[in-house]
């Protein structure tokens, strides 16, 4: 005896027509499925949360890993790239930052917190 599917043209072997007893059975219960679920979830935060670090060691950042570093977006970076705020190497279409370049920009343009003094003197009294 066969069983066709007809819907999808499927016909199932022989063995598990003629002898359904030998058909591996396996019951999947709601619990299952919801460990399941959780399980995937939790690998794919992991793979997601390990995003690549950028190296301390390398003289020259490309435009990705600056701007990770810096905490921008790439259009950004390259506005900072096309007003000649931070210098720039391309070789071919790669575009590197010396890290240095990077650092000492960040430490030149570092600007001291001001005290509102009314605000301080308010609280004092």
């Amino acid at each position: 005896m066969y069983i066709t599917c007809f819907a999808f043209g499927f016909t199932p072997p022989l063995h598990h027509t003629k002898f359904p007893s030998l058909m591996p059975t396996q019951v999947i219960t709601a619990d299952d499925l919801h460990q399941f679920k959780l399980e995937l979830f939790e690998e794919l935060k992991s793979l997601l949360s390990d995003k690549p670090k950028v190296d301390q060691n390398k003289e020259y950042l490309k435009s990705s890993e600056v701007s990770r570093l810096l905490g921008i977006s790439l259009s950004k970076l390259q506005h900072l790239r096309t007003t000649r705020v931070l210098p720039y190497t391309r070789l071919g279409t790669t575009i590197y930052f010396k890290r240095n370049d990077i650092v000492e920009h960040m430490a030149n343009n570092t600007k001291a917190a001001k005290l509102n003094t009314t605000l301080f003197n308010a609280k004092r009294s």
